[in-house]
């Protein structure tokens, strides 16, 4: 069988094809934390300990892509810095969503994939952000099944 090739930006496909992704950072794709920004009540210390339970129970359901975390990141979360993050943001009272992924491609070519968690200061602390995260782990690579 033919190897698949990456897609250019511009490319037509049938709505019926498959389309396979491709990334640029070695397998398993790594993401850190930015501290810079947590609510009020949490430590970094619990935020690295959800992440990395968040990671374990990602790479738990035998997906085909497995993630790594690598711990804090160098500096604060940027979008477009070729660095795959998980960071807090702060809340926009006109969006419900309480995470969101930001992935960035180059046609088929995933070089950066971030997850954002939205800061509601009024919101309790104890939201199930673990949950928050698995699911936008997923979606930061185009699966929407966690």
């Amino acid at each position: 069988m033919a190897a698949l090739q990456p897609l250019s930006a511009d490319a037509q496909v049938p709505d019926d094809t498959p389309l396979r992704v491709t990334f640029v950072w070695p397998a398993p794709p790594m993401f850190c934390a930015d501290t810079s920004l947590l609510p009020d009540g949490l430590s970094a210390a619990t935020f690295l300990d959800w992440i990395q339970e968040s990671v374990d129970a990602w790479n738990a359901t035998a997906a085909d892509v497995e993630i790594g975390f690598s711990g804090i990141c160098a500096t604060p979360w940027a979008d477009g810095n070729r660095r795959n993050e998980i960071a807090f943001t702060v809340f926009d009272p006109t969006d419900s969503a309480v995470g969101y992924a930001l992935t960035t491609q180059f046609g088929s070519t995933v070089v950066e994939a971030d997850v954002n968690l939205s800061v509601d200061w009024d919101a309790p602390v104890d939201t199930c952000w673990r949950h928050v995260m698995v699911h936008e782990l997923a979606t930061s690579w185009g699966s929407h099944t966690a």
